[in-house]
């Protein structure tokens, strides 16, 4: 037996290839005949010889062909839900494990000139399993050629490809038509046949891997539980007749006719019972498939939430640390425009009383001139008298009040501007201070407007103060 595997030699291509049909239809020969291997068990009864799916390796031609020996879906000891179950199982894991088949070659028994039950029903399972797609790698082989006379085994094969029910649709997807003679040199040429096909996935393959449904949801689970519903119906109507006839046994009083009745009614409540044990095997098939998915679908989002979660807790600890060196960084801005204020203030309060004592001593050596160049005369001294008041009127009135609120009005600005700044670094910490810097440059147009009234105010007086009316004259 051989494992199906990428570790073929190096000079060699591998062939993977699946031998289907009923039991009894000559898989088990083809395999032993194609590969030569003794070890392959064959059946000459229409009991099946093969109980499990059982890969047979062989290399031929530079290809390493691996022939993979199948139950049918009418097995003497197994139902069609084990055997689908058992084909599902190798066909998921041999794709998962990106192995692919080349082709499936489906046998049928040239000799049985009606299609039974069995024999359609699984050739329907076969449809359902390979899909419509897979039908261009697929070959149909009769098989048991030379029983029955020639003509007729024709005539049946040709009523199995022109009808649609049998192989006409099969044929119509791009299946092909062989005859298996009974020798190796038959059976490799059609094996040869599927060498040089790309590989195909079969529709079960893509719903079990791809689409991650239940083997209950596929197409080919979906035939097999509607060939249940079918069976139970027809023998819960068994059973329903079997009563009504024993009932009128027990009325004859016919002990004979009694205990054969009795007897099918066992029969029958046993295939009853195996029926539900399918639908049953089933459905714990599709609940096992939910409890896998939910426990993935959790796992992942356990997974997902505690990234989440780590990024989160990353992310909020550094936006702590940019809010501590914003605060920081806002209170050394703080504490330097208050420095530089304090020494704005200094200076003005510097530059502002030189100017203070420089026009007071020229305003006092004016004085002392005026002094010397009226003399002693009297009336010289009362104008000059009346000259020293206007000026010192003067001063008193235009001079160091206008310097003195010069002063007071760019502290006042100053203090405005300090404002401003202020609140337009404490935005980068809180927009909300937005509102703080409006504030301020409306005060400070404020300030600016009062300065200008204030000064219009002045020219207005000076104006008025040097106005003589012709009375006055």
């Amino acid at each position: 037996m051989a494992s199906v595997t990428r570790d073929t030699q190096a000079e060699e291509t591998l062939l993977l290839i699946g031998v289907m049909g009923v039991t009894g239809s000559g898989k088990s020969t083809f395999v032993q005949k194609a590969s030569g291997k003794s070890e392959v068990v064959i059946g000459h009864t229409l009991e099946a010889c093969t109980q499990k799916v059982t890969p047979y390796d062989f290399h031929v031609g530079g290809y390493h062909v691996v022939l993979v020996d199948t139950p049918g879906f009418n097995d003497t000891y197994k139902s069609d839900t084990e055997i689908l179950i058992d084909l599902a199982d190798w066909l998921e894991v041999t794709y998962r494990r990106n192995v692919r088949l080349n082709g499936i070659i489906y046998l049928h028994r040239i000799t049985d000139v009606r299609m039974d039950g069995g024999s359609m029903r699984n050739l329907k399972m076969f449809r359902k399993l390979c899909g419509s797609d897979p039908m261009k790698n697929v070959i149909i082989t009769s098989t048991f050629w030379g029983v029955i006379p020639e003509n007729k085994a024709v005539a049946h094969e040709t009523e199995l490809k022109d009808k649609s029910d049998f192989w006409g649709d099969m044929i119509e997807y791009g299946a092909r038509v062989e005859r298996f003679m009974g020798d190796r040199k038959s059976a490799l040429d059609i094996i040869m046949e599927l060498a040089g096909k790309p590989t195909v996935v079969l529709e079960l393959q893509q719903e079990l891997v791809d689409e991650e449904k239940p083997i209950h949801e596929t197409s080919a689970g979906a035939a097999v539980n509607e060939e249940l519903q079918k069976m139970e119906s027809k023998y819960m109507a068994g059973l329903k007749q079997l009563q009504r006839e024993t009932a009128e046994a027990l009325a004859d009083k016919d002990v004979q006719v009694q205990t054969i009745l009795g007897r099918e009614r066992e029969r029958m409540e046993h295939r009853l019972e195996k029926i539900r044990d399918d639908q049953e095997l089933l459905r714990q098939e599709r609940r096992e498939e939910i409890r896998q998915i939910e426990a993935e679908h959790q796992s992942r989002y356990s997974h997902v939430q505690s990234q989440y979660e780590r990024v989160y807790e990353k992310q909020k600890a550094a936006a702590e640390v940019q809010r501590t060196e914003d605060r920081q960084a806002f209170r050394e801005q703080m504490s330097e425009m208050h420095l530089k204020n304090a020494a704005l203030e200094a200076r003005l309060l510097e530059n502002s009383a030189p100017r203070s004592k420089q026009k007071a001593g020229h305003d006092d050596s004016h004085r002392r001139a005026l002094q010397e160049q009226t003399g002693a005369d009297g009336s010289s001294r009362e104008g000059s008298k009346v000259l020293s008041d206007d000026m010192q009127r003067d001063d008193s009135k235009g001079t160091t009040p206008e310097k003195s609120d010069r002063r007071a009005k760019m502290l006042e600005v100053g203090s405005a501007l300090l404002s401003i700044a202020a609140s337009g670094a404490m935005c980068a910490v809180n927009p909300v201070a937005a509102v703080g810097v409006v504030g301020g440059v409306i005060d400070l147009i404020n300030i600016i407007g009062r300065r200008s009234s204030n000064r219009a105010g002045r020219k207005a007086a000076e104006q008025s103060d040097t106005y003589t009316s012709p009375g006055d004259t």
